[in-house]
């Protein structure tokens, strides 16, 4: 029988093979994006539990290809989504990258980019986001990238692009949560909560911006980590729908085992495979505190940041926006559409 599920992690993974690439949307400029660019964005929902209070963040671990130059660039952004008014601060979130708040017509967003990197085909990589909770400092959330191939070099290094800290002294436990069984809190008041998913997710540079892809041959994965290996969800989609970022012009097949083909082609909204719901299960009167269903986790991998960003802070994906690669499904079988936002502007 078929029925809804929570997975709690302290890790996922998006995986990424690579063979060809190539985007372009010629209105880019009204996004303050690139033509040329398009987005990959591993996204997904953090519980952080202290004694009295939850707080949900909306973490995104982002890579930006400049396809017209065989450039990319690396981009995070994390988002209070505790509840309408929910706020960050240089001083509720800090950074030894060189990460910052801004605030954006959707209220303070926290961000952090890196270097530009000269990338080769095939390329085959790695978004890693984890989180630890350092006790009377708050919350640890790492963002890193693994290359596995560059062209013919492949080194297999983790990298820490950024490491950003929540400061909830108070903190007594957190993880990355995909629940079919509720919404987080609303945000915004003309809008519902956002969905408790993860991502991994083609899309337009930045700022809500769309794109149309010329080329793209790709291979997909979306794992979380439980104990010493990754494991995949028990069911998918084939799209997003928590990010403002966008394309219409992909085809995803899936593959089984957590890995959807993705390429240039007729877009299908649906659900990916049947769920396994002998995987990682809550009866529906689940909560955001951790239980028995929490998978048995090694220590979460330690943020060590090696690369330093330039200050800007680059993707601001705001809206709920309908977007077609791949997403851990989240509902049981019944696929609930909610509202689409206008594309958010610059602030």
């Amino acid at each position: 029988s078929i029925s809804g599920y929570a997975v709690r992690a302290h890790t996922l993974v998006g995986e990424l093979n690579l063979s060809s690439i190539a985007a372009y949307y010629p209105n880019a400029s009204l996004y303050n994006a690139s033509r040329s660019a398009a987005s990959l964005q591993l996204n997904t929902m953090l519980i952080v539990n202290s004694t009295n209070t939850t707080l949900v963040y909306w973490v995104q671990n982002v890579i930006v290809f400049l396809t017209n130059n065989s450039t990319l660039f690396y981009a995070d952004n994390i988002w209070n989504m505790s509840g309408v008014g929910a706020t960050l601060t240089n001083n509720s979130i800090t950074s030894n990258s060189g990460g910052y708040v801004t605030n954006t017509s959707r209220g303070p967003v926290y961000g952090s980019t890196s270097n530009n990197y000269t990338y080769m085909l095939p390329l085959s990589l790695e978004l890693v986001t984890s989180e630890r909770v350092v006790r009377g400092l708050g919350v640890q959330v790492g963002m890193g990238v693994r290359i596995l191939r560059n062209g013919t070099t492949a080194n297999g290094v983790l990298e820490w692009y950024d490491n950003a800290t929540i400061r909830q002294g108070l903190a007594k436990n957190a993880y990355f949560l995909v629940s079919g069984y509720e919404l987080t809190p609303p945000i915004y008041t003309d809008s519902a909560g956002f969905f408790y998913d993860a991502e991994l997710v083609f899309g337009g540079e930045a700022n809500g911006a769309p794109t149309n892809f010329t080329h793209l041959n790709a291979t997909l994965g979306l794992y979380y980590q439980a104990g010493s290996k990754l494991s995949h969800f028990p069911s998918y989609y084939s799209f997003g729908a928590d990010t403002a970022e966008s394309t219409y012009d992909l085809h995803v097949r899936y593959l089984g085992g957590g890995a959807a083909a993705v390429s240039v082609g007729q877009p299908d909204y649906e659900y990916l495979t049947t769920p396994n719901t002998t995987v990682i299960t809550t009866p529906l009167n689940e909560s955001t505190t951790p239980t028995t269903a929490e998978p048995t986790s090694s220590t979460p991998i330690t943020p060590n940041t090696t690369l330093s960003p330039p200050s800007i802070n680059h993707t601001t994906p705001e809206a709920l926006l309908l977007l077609t690669v791949f997403i851990i499904a989240l509902l049981t079988i019944t696929l609930t559409r909610r509202r689409v936002q206008n594309p958010t502007q610059n602030p």
